[in-house]
């Protein structure tokens, strides 16, 4: 697989298992980070239940085609995205901003697919 484990300062401990998984380019490995998913698809979606959240560091991603074709590798169905709260711009077909309130305000902890609801 095209991947090394890298380190986050904030990554915590849940039981033995860190959160968020911190993955990087192997030395001499595509930078690629659609080629990439597609090359490990399995042993990341093993990584991603067992640690809940995989953070990619160092990879070529310039835009938000790059991501949505990383995105889009894992061959996932696409949530549909309809309203929010809060003020979000679609920024090609599948990648949103998370939120574009002002800095200066308090954001307090919650779940983002919290109001979601299954048709």
């Amino acid at each position: 697989m095209g991947f090394v484990e890298g380190s986050l300062g904030e990554a915590k401990f849940i039981g033995d298992d860190i959160f968020p998984k911190t993955l990087l380019p192997a030395a001499g490995s595509d930078r690629n980070l659609a080629k990439s998913v597609v090359a490990g698809r399995e042993s990341l979606v093993a990584l991603l239940r067992r640690h809940r959240a995989l953070l990619f560091r160092g990879f070529d991603v310039a835009s938000a085609d790059d991501f949505q074709r990383a995105v889009e590798a894992f061959e996932w169905d696409a949530y549909q995205f309809s309203t929010s709260v809060t003020t979000r711009t679609k920024l090609s077909d599948r990648i949103y901003t998370a939120n574009e309130s002002s800095p200066e305000l308090l954001i307090n902890f919650h779940h983002e697919m919290s109001l979601h609801s299954r048709r």
